[in-house]
């Protein structure tokens, strides 16, 4: 994955909502041939366009490969669970819901690239796990929401 400038991405985590900045990213991704270049011009344009079928199409092709690599690298048990899960915004996973992951699942996803500028997570945990868990989310730069829940079996 591409490093993303530390200026650029301090401009987007202080304005998440600043498109043009997501544009500037766009270029930066694109010249070094990451997809999330291309699926953040893609999804900006599809808010202009949001009824266009050749755009929403292309959109969903672009992310559903972009998800793919970063269920991979997160090391989900059930992508596509975890996928139904996941929220994007501009190439990037805006809510990232988690049920009873391992911590090091929970590490793997929020080191990703992909969770850069990630808005909210979402974790139900075990009781066992639940302090684990809220250590290693105690200074999250995003908003945290903990449910501790047994088990179904």
């Amino acid at each position: 994955m591409v490093a993303i400038p530390e200026q650029l991405a301090a401009q987007i985590l202080a304005n998440p909502d600043d498109h043009e900045a997501y544009l500037v990213l766009a270029d930066v991704l694109t010249a070094h041939g990451d997809l999330r270049g291309e699926l953040i011009v893609a999804s900006h344009q599809l808010l202009a366009r949001p009824d266009d079928p050749a755009l929403q199409e292309r959109v969903g092709e672009l992310l559903a490969a972009v998800r793919t690599s970063f269920d991979k690298a997160a090391r989900f048990h059930s992508p596509s669970r975890a996928a139904q899960a996941t929220t994007w915004h501009l190439g990037f996973v805006h809510t990232l819901r988690l049920e009873h992951p391992e911590l090091e699942t929970l590490r793997s996803a929020l080191a990703h690239s992909s969770a850069r500028f990630l808005r909210k997570l979402v974790v139900t945990c075990t009781p066992d796990a639940t302090e684990a868990v809220r250590e290693l989310l105690r200074e999250a730069p995003f908003e945290v929401e903990l449910h501790s829940q047994r088990r179904s079996r």
